[in-house]
C-alpha cells in the first residue's frame, strides 16, 4: 500500500500544482481589474472586494490541500481536499466572471 500511496499522492501534487496555477492566473486577472473598482464609487469597490474574497477562500482551500500533503493525510481526504478546492476556485472564476 506504501506505493499506492507514493502514487496517488504524485498524482495529487500535480493537481495541487494545476490549482496554485489556475489560482495565480486568476489572481492577475483580478489584480488587473482592481484599478478600475477602486477608482469608482464605494459600491464598486464593494463589488470586487466581494469578488476577490471567494479567491481569497479559494487559496485557503488550496493551502489546506497542501497541509494535508505535506501532513501525510490518508489519500481519500486529500481527494476530498483538492475536490472542495476545485469548486472554491471555480467559485472565484465565476466571481471574477461577474464583475
Amino acid at each position: 500500500s506504501g506505493i499506492t500511496n507514493e502514487i496517488s499522492s504524485g498524482t495529487q501534487y500535480d493537481q495541487l500544482a494545476e490549482l496554485q496555477s489556475s489560482y495565480n492566473n486568476l489572481s492577475v486577472k483580478f489584480d488587473s481589474i482592481k484599478s478600475t473598482y477602486y477608482a469608482g464609487g464605494a459600491d464598486d469597490v464593494k463589488v470586487y472586494n466581494d469578488a476577490k474574497l471567494e479567491l481569497t477562500r479559494a487559496n485557503s482551500a488550496i493551502q489546506n490541500v497542501q497541509s494535508a500533503l505535506d501532513a501525510g493525510k490518508p489519500s481519500n481526504e486529500v481527494d476530498s481536499r483538492i475536490e472542495f478546492a476545485k469548486e472554491k476556485l471555480d467559485t472565484a472564476n465565476k466571481a471574477y466572471n461577474s464583475l
